[in-house]
């Protein structure tokens, strides 16, 4: 039965380059809270090593969607949100159930050491005068590339000396042109942040948290349909977590510890990027030798 079953404590699996081989991450990132009503807006990329991660991942989403309900099965596509707050599954699908579903979903990557990275903006940020997207569209930018920033700097400084990485993201209907542009840009002219503006207590060099670069994302971003890879909707999952948890709301906080893996040092930086922030980031990935709140970059 659904209520007797409990979240599995984090379990990591380590990865070794494949000798001879070039190593290979790919970055599925999803969004949330791009409506102008909403007060955050969050991206989630999952960064997967493609030899020794992906085929556990896609197995454990698998084992999931085969506990939703039969008669919702057929064709299930999850989309967080929907989940969540869907009328018409109040009594199709019982809201514990739901619950329990989306908690295990957003754990899975602690379960096998997988990292996420979070970029957030804060709706209040203003954007240039000149700047020609709109504000919820430049907001969007900005934490898409706060996101695949630090998901590169995770892969240049803890990945393999050649490891190279793909982003692969949620086929938009608008704005797609934009998001390849931001990772362009900061492949070709990293993007500086005065020091002042920054909050990095510990942790690697805060001359690295300045700079936000991309140096081992190759190629443009890639955009697919989410019914197409149940990647996206692994990070559609955790970028809805998030904002559930900046904006305070009910289920937020659960939802946040399953992402965590229970970490409470993961729990303290996002409170802190929730609490004191217009633009940061933050990495989600816990393990022995790593302190995942070591990495959050906060701009006040």
């Amino acid at each position: 039965m659904w209520q007797d079953q409990e979240l599995k404590p984090p379990r990591i699996v380590r990865w070794e380059p494949v000798r001879g081989g070039k190593p290979v991450r790919y970055v599925y990132v999803d969004e949330a809270g791009i409506s102008a009503n909403e007060p955050f807006t969050v991206v989630a990329g999952i960064i997967v090593h493609a030899d020794s991660q992906y085929a556990y991942l896609e197995q454990s989403l698998s084992s999931l969607i085969a506990t939703v309900p039969a008669h919702l099965r057929d064709g299930f596509v999850s989309h967080a949100k929907s989940i969540w707050g869907n009328p018409k599954l109040r009594d199709r699908w019982p809201l514990e159930q739901r619950k329990l579903f989306l908690r295990r979903m957003v754990g899975i990557p602690a379960e096998l050491g997988v990292p996420i990275a979070i970029g957030i903006c804060a709706r209040g940020v203003m954007a240039d005068p000149d700047e020609r997207l709109s504000l919820t569209e430049w907001h969007h930018v900005q934490a898409f590339g706060r996101c695949i920033a630090l998901a590169d700097y995770f892969i240049r400084t803890f990945g393999a000396k050649n490891e190279i990485a793909t982003v692969v993201s949620e086929d938009i209907p608008t704005g797609k042109r934009s998001l390849k542009a931001v990772v362009k840009v900061l492949q070709e002219k990293p993007l500086p942040v005065p020091h002042e503006r920054t909050i990095a207590s510990h942790g690697p060099p805060a001359g690295d948290f300045q700079v936000q670069r991309i140096t081992r994302v190759r190629d443009t971003v890639h955009f697919a349909a989410k019914e197409e890879s149940p990647l996206l909707q692994l990070a559609d999952a955790c970028a809805y977590s998030i904002r559930r948890f900046l904006e305070k709301r009910e289920f937020g906080n659960e939802l946040a510890v399953s992402m965590a893996g229970n970490d409470p040092r993961l729990l303290e930086a996002l409170a802190e990027l929730r609490d004191r922030t217009s633009l940061g980031s933050v990495l989600f990935y816990s393990s022995d030798s790593f302190d995942a709140s070591e990495l959050r970059w906060i701009e006040t």
